[in-house]
């Protein structure tokens, strides 16, 4: 589940890997993509904080925004690199 309020995103995923994130965006003007820096937490049997920059883009079509991401998560605990994407849509109000 992802939650977008200005240029902060806050997400949480209730699969078997309980987890939170919140990133802070910044658009490129006049184009659909973005740079994004932020954090999450994911609980892998153990905790695990990572530090996200990565690239997106959302394409809108009113009242439905569609977007990818990809982030090399950085995992702090053990100093692990992981290439994650995501992609899914929003509904704007």
């Amino acid at each position: 589940m992802d939650f977008k309020h200005n240029d902060l995103r806050f997400n949480v995923s209730l699969d078997d890997r309980m987890g939170f994130g919140v990133n802070k965006t910044f658009g490129i003007q006049d184009t659909p993509i973005y740079f994004f820096v932020g954090g999450h937490y994911v609980d892998r049997n153990s905790r695990y904080i990572a530090v996200t920059p990565g690239i997106g883009a959302e394409f809108r079509v009113k009242p439905i925004g569609f977007y990818v991401d990809v982030t090399p998560a950085i995992y702090l605990d053990e100093f692990e690199i992981e290439l994650e994407a995501r992609a899914g849509f929003r509904v704007y109000f």
